[in-house]
């Protein structure tokens, strides 16, 4: 029902309890949450300076592992405006001989929030890169940048330009079409969904004719990489 689902957090429930079949069956998973209340207990009994370094470690090796994908997350949170990536809000998997890693995305109720400057999607970005649940992000992928070759400013930027050119042909007009075939769909929701889309493709162009600045904030680097 479209308008039970509009007032309710239905469809990032579905995509929590089907994102792991996307996951080969005998892979690893885990997600940040869980990881980070272990380091905590690991490290309390610690003194400062080692909690600091302990911490540090931790954001380079998850990021060295899974950087990449952490960074195209970010990316489609930006485009999507999701407003709750809390770190229980993403699957890491590992394969079992630990060669393939991936991060799948889950629940995403809160997508599609309002943007902090509409119409200025440079200041949005902005915005987006320093709130505190993507910087929290955004501190993974700087941590694993260049540590063993795994994650590297060129890979970044293959990484970065990939992901948009996979979204260059977004129609908003093919996503209406296809929800406006579900049955129940009030007119009001088509206005709101296409206001959605077309502010995500605003941002999707921002982003493909700034990808320096998106690289810069991805990467911490304050020179163009």
């Amino acid at each position: 029902d479209p308008v039970a689902m509009e007032k309710t957090h239905q469809p990032g429930h579905v995509v929590s309890q089907h994102a792991q079949y996307l996951i080969p069956s005998d892979w690893d998973t885990t997600d940040i949450a869980s990881e980070e209340t272990t380091l905590r207990n690991d490290i309390r009994d610690l003194d400062e300076a080692s909690q600091v370094d302990q911490t540090q470690a931790f954001y380079e090796d998850t990021g060295d592992v899974y950087g990449h994908d952490i960074a195209k997350m970010i990316l489609l949170d930006f485009i999507i405006l999701n407003g709750d990536r809390n770190p229980g809000n993403a699957v890491l998997a590992t394969s079992p001989d630990g060669t393939q890693s991936a991060v799948v995305p889950i629940d995403h109720g809160f997508a599609f929030d309002e943007p902090f400057a509409p119409g200025d999607e440079a200041a949005t970005f902005k915005w987006f890169m320093n709130y505190p649940l993507t910087a929290g992000w955004r501190n993974y992928v700087r941590g694993g940048l260049s540590l063993d070759d795994n994650v590297t400013e060129t890979s970044l930027r293959d990484t970065v330009e990939g992901f948009l050119d996979a979204h260059s042909n977004m129609s908003v007009e093919a996503i209406l079409s296809k929800f406006r075939a579900m049955p129940g769909v009030s007119d009001s929701q088509v206005e709101q969904v296409e206001a959605s889309l077309k502010g995500s493709v605003d941002r999707l162009n921002w982003m493909r004719n700034n990808i320096d600045a998106v690289l810069r904030a991805l990467s911490g680097s304050d020179k163009l990489i």
